[in-house]
Protein backbone atom coordinates (compact mmCIF):
# COMPACT_ATOMS: atom_id res chain seq x y z
CA UNK A 1 0.00 0.00 0.00
CA UNK A 2 1.36 3.39 -0.97
CA UNK A 3 2.07 5.83 1.80
CA UNK A 4 0.19 9.13 1.80
CA UNK A 5 2.19 12.28 1.19
CA UNK A 6 2.66 14.44 4.28
CA UNK A 7 1.44 18.04 4.04
CA UNK A 8 2.14 20.54 6.83
CA UNK A 9 0.82 24.06 7.33
CA UNK A 10 2.84 27.01 8.60
CA UNK A 11 0.61 29.84 9.83
CA UNK A 12 0.20 32.41 12.58
CA UNK A 13 -2.17 31.61 15.43
CA UNK A 14 -4.18 34.72 14.51
CA UNK A 15 -4.89 33.03 11.17
CA UNK A 16 -6.20 29.77 12.57
CA UNK A 17 -9.57 30.11 10.82
CA UNK A 18 -7.89 30.65 7.45
CA UNK A 19 -5.86 27.49 7.97
CA UNK A 20 -8.98 25.56 8.98
CA UNK A 21 -10.79 26.68 5.83
CA UNK A 22 -7.98 25.48 3.58
CA UNK A 23 -7.59 22.26 5.54
CA UNK A 24 -11.30 21.61 5.05
CA UNK A 25 -11.04 22.01 1.28
CA UNK A 26 -8.07 19.66 1.06
CA UNK A 27 -10.06 16.89 2.75
CA UNK A 28 -10.91 15.07 -0.54
CA UNK A 29 -7.20 14.29 -1.01
CA UNK A 30 -7.06 12.95 2.54
CA UNK A 31 -10.09 10.75 1.90
CA UNK A 32 -8.47 9.48 -1.29
CA UNK A 33 -5.36 8.48 0.66
CA UNK A 34 -3.14 10.86 -1.32
CA UNK A 35 -2.13 13.19 1.53
CA UNK A 36 -2.21 13.43 5.28
CA UNK A 37 -2.50 16.93 6.78
CA UNK A 38 -0.74 18.21 9.87
CA UNK A 39 -0.57 21.50 11.77
CA UNK A 40 0.59 22.45 15.24
CA UNK A 41 -2.84 21.92 16.79
CA UNK A 42 -2.27 18.22 16.06
CA UNK A 43 0.57 17.97 18.60
CA UNK A 44 -0.60 15.41 21.14
CA UNK A 45 -0.75 16.13 24.87
CA UNK A 46 2.55 15.52 26.61
CA UNK A 47 4.58 15.69 23.39
CA UNK A 48 7.61 17.98 23.05
CA UNK A 49 5.90 20.46 20.74
CA UNK A 50 9.02 22.16 19.38
CA UNK A 51 10.71 18.85 18.56
CA UNK A 52 7.50 17.58 16.95
CA UNK A 53 7.17 20.70 14.78
CA UNK A 54 10.79 20.39 13.69
CA UNK A 55 10.32 16.71 12.86
CA UNK A 56 7.21 17.38 10.81
CA UNK A 57 8.74 20.23 8.82
CA UNK A 58 11.95 18.31 8.20
CA UNK A 59 10.07 15.27 6.91
CA UNK A 60 7.13 16.83 5.06
CA UNK A 61 6.62 16.25 1.35
CA UNK A 62 4.55 19.43 0.99
CA UNK A 63 4.82 22.64 3.04
CA UNK A 64 2.06 25.25 2.72
CA UNK A 65 2.91 28.72 4.06
CA UNK A 66 -0.03 31.01 4.91
CA UNK A 67 1.31 34.55 4.54
CA UNK A 68 -0.12 37.47 6.51
CA UNK A 69 1.20 40.36 8.58
CA UNK A 70 1.10 38.21 11.73
CA UNK A 71 2.85 35.36 9.93
CA UNK A 72 5.66 37.70 8.86
CA UNK A 73 5.96 39.20 12.35
CA UNK A 74 6.36 35.86 14.13
CA UNK A 75 9.97 35.28 15.21
CA UNK A 76 9.29 31.60 15.87
CA UNK A 77 7.85 31.01 12.39
CA UNK A 78 10.75 32.89 10.80
CA UNK A 79 13.44 30.96 12.67
CA UNK A 80 11.94 27.50 12.87
CA UNK A 81 9.42 27.07 10.04
CA UNK A 82 10.10 29.48 7.18
CA UNK A 83 13.83 28.78 7.36
CA UNK A 84 13.26 25.03 6.98
CA UNK A 85 10.74 25.57 4.19
CA UNK A 86 13.17 27.80 2.29
CA UNK A 87 16.06 25.36 2.65
CA UNK A 88 13.93 22.44 1.52
CA UNK A 89 12.62 24.43 -1.45
CA UNK A 90 16.18 25.28 -2.48
CA UNK A 91 17.44 21.70 -2.25
CA UNK A 92 14.34 20.34 -3.97
CA UNK A 93 13.39 17.98 -1.15
CA UNK A 94 9.87 19.36 -0.63
CA UNK A 95 7.08 21.07 -2.57
CA UNK A 96 6.70 24.52 -0.97
CA UNK A 97 3.56 26.56 -1.69
CA UNK A 98 3.04 30.13 -0.38
CA UNK A 99 -0.58 31.27 0.00
CA UNK A 100 -1.42 34.95 0.55
CA UNK A 101 -4.29 34.93 3.00
CA UNK A 102 -4.18 38.56 4.20
CA UNK A 103 -2.40 41.64 2.77
CA UNK A 104 1.31 41.24 3.49
CA UNK A 105 3.68 44.21 3.41
CA UNK A 106 7.01 43.48 1.77
CA UNK A 107 5.89 40.33 -0.04
CA UNK A 108 7.88 41.35 -3.13
CA UNK A 109 11.05 41.51 -1.02
CA UNK A 110 10.59 37.97 0.33
CA UNK A 111 12.74 35.18 -1.14
CA UNK A 112 9.54 33.13 -1.38
CA UNK A 113 8.25 35.50 -4.04
CA UNK A 114 10.32 33.50 -6.55
CA UNK A 115 7.84 30.65 -6.03
CA UNK A 116 4.46 30.83 -7.75
CA UNK A 117 2.19 31.92 -4.90
CA UNK A 118 -1.56 31.50 -4.55
CA UNK A 119 -4.10 32.83 -5.33
CA UNK A 120 -2.77 33.22 -8.87
CA UNK A 121 -3.81 36.89 -8.97
CA UNK A 122 -1.78 37.47 -5.78
CA UNK A 123 -4.88 39.11 -4.29
CA UNK A 124 -5.01 37.95 -0.69
CA UNK A 125 -7.89 35.61 0.16
CA UNK A 126 -9.28 38.07 2.71
CA UNK A 127 -9.80 40.66 -0.06
CA UNK A 128 -11.91 38.46 -2.32
CA UNK A 129 -15.61 39.41 -2.42
CA UNK A 130 -16.40 35.69 -2.38
CA UNK A 131 -13.92 33.86 -0.18
CA UNK A 132 -15.38 30.46 -1.08
CA UNK A 133 -14.28 31.06 -4.68
CA UNK A 134 -10.83 32.05 -3.48
CA UNK A 135 -10.45 28.89 -1.41
CA UNK A 136 -11.70 26.69 -4.25
CA UNK A 137 -9.09 28.16 -6.58
CA UNK A 138 -6.31 27.83 -4.00
CA UNK A 139 -7.23 24.24 -3.13
CA UNK A 140 -7.52 23.25 -6.80
CA UNK A 141 -4.12 24.77 -7.59
CA UNK A 142 -2.49 23.00 -4.65
CA UNK A 143 -3.99 19.71 -5.84
CA UNK A 144 -2.62 20.33 -9.33
CA UNK A 145 0.83 21.17 -7.94
CA UNK A 146 0.80 17.90 -6.02
CA UNK A 147 -0.19 15.96 -9.15
CA UNK A 148 2.59 17.64 -11.13
CA UNK A 149 5.20 16.84 -8.47
CA UNK A 150 3.92 13.35 -7.68
CA UNK A 151 2.20 12.12 -10.88
CA UNK A 152 1.39 8.67 -9.51
CA UNK A 153 -0.05 10.11 -6.31
CA UNK A 154 2.57 8.23 -4.33
CA UNK A 155 5.63 9.34 -2.44
CA UNK A 156 8.25 9.72 -5.16
CA UNK A 157 11.39 11.05 -3.56
CA UNK A 158 14.03 12.96 -5.50
CA UNK A 159 17.15 10.87 -6.19
CA UNK A 160 19.25 12.71 -3.64
CA UNK A 161 16.84 11.70 -0.86
CA UNK A 162 16.71 8.07 -2.04
CA UNK A 163 20.50 7.98 -2.06
CA UNK A 164 20.63 9.46 1.43
CA UNK A 165 18.19 6.85 2.73
CA UNK A 166 19.94 3.94 1.04
CA UNK A 167 23.40 5.17 2.03
CA UNK A 168 22.28 5.00 5.63
CA UNK A 169 21.03 1.48 5.01
CA UNK A 170 24.34 0.41 3.46
CA UNK A 171 26.27 1.82 6.40
CA UNK A 172 24.00 -0.10 8.76
CA UNK A 173 24.48 -3.24 6.67
CA UNK A 174 28.26 -3.01 6.91
CA UNK A 175 28.06 -2.74 10.69
CA UNK A 176 25.61 -5.62 10.74
CA UNK A 177 27.93 -7.79 8.65
CA UNK A 178 30.83 -7.07 10.98
CA UNK A 179 28.76 -8.55 13.82
CA UNK A 180 28.01 -11.67 11.81
CA UNK A 181 24.39 -10.85 10.92
CA UNK A 182 23.23 -11.09 7.31
CA UNK A 183 20.20 -8.87 7.24
CA UNK A 184 20.82 -7.60 3.72
CA UNK A 185 20.68 -11.05 2.08
CA UNK A 186 17.03 -10.53 1.30
CA UNK A 187 16.21 -8.96 -2.12
CA UNK A 188 16.05 -5.21 -2.41
CA UNK A 189 12.65 -3.82 -1.52
CA UNK A 190 10.27 -3.72 -4.47
CA UNK A 191 9.26 -0.25 -3.29
CA UNK A 192 12.62 1.22 -4.35
CA UNK A 193 12.75 2.86 -7.79
CA UNK A 194 14.04 0.61 -10.57
CA UNK A 195 16.92 2.99 -11.36
CA UNK A 196 18.08 2.80 -7.74
CA UNK A 197 17.91 -0.98 -7.62
CA UNK A 198 19.94 -1.31 -10.84
CA UNK A 199 22.58 1.12 -9.60
CA UNK A 200 22.98 -0.27 -6.09
CA UNK A 201 22.37 -4.01 -6.50
CA UNK A 202 25.96 -4.73 -7.64
CA UNK A 203 27.39 -2.70 -4.78
CA UNK A 204 25.24 -4.46 -2.20
CA UNK A 205 26.09 -7.87 -3.64
CA UNK A 206 29.77 -6.97 -3.42
CA UNK A 207 29.30 -6.07 0.24
CA UNK A 208 27.63 -9.44 0.85
CA UNK A 209 30.44 -11.32 -0.93
CA UNK A 210 33.05 -9.44 1.07
CA UNK A 211 31.22 -10.33 4.28
CA UNK A 212 31.16 -13.99 3.21
CA UNK A 213 34.91 -13.92 2.56
CA UNK A 214 35.53 -12.39 5.96
CA UNK A 215 33.37 -15.02 7.58
CA UNK A 216 35.23 -17.88 5.85
CA UNK A 217 38.62 -16.36 6.63
CA UNK A 218 37.77 -16.11 10.30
Amino acid sequence: MRKALSLVYSYAREDDEFCRQLELRMTPLVQAGIIEQWRDTSVTAGAAWHAEIQRRFQGADIIVLLFSGDFMASSYICEHERSIAWRRHRDGSALVIPVLIRPTAGWADQPFCEINALPRSLQAVSLWPDRDSAWVQVADDIRQAIRDRYPAGAKSLPRRRWLAVVSTGIASAVVTFSLGWYGWRRPLSSELPAWLVSELEPALQAVIRAADDLSVAS
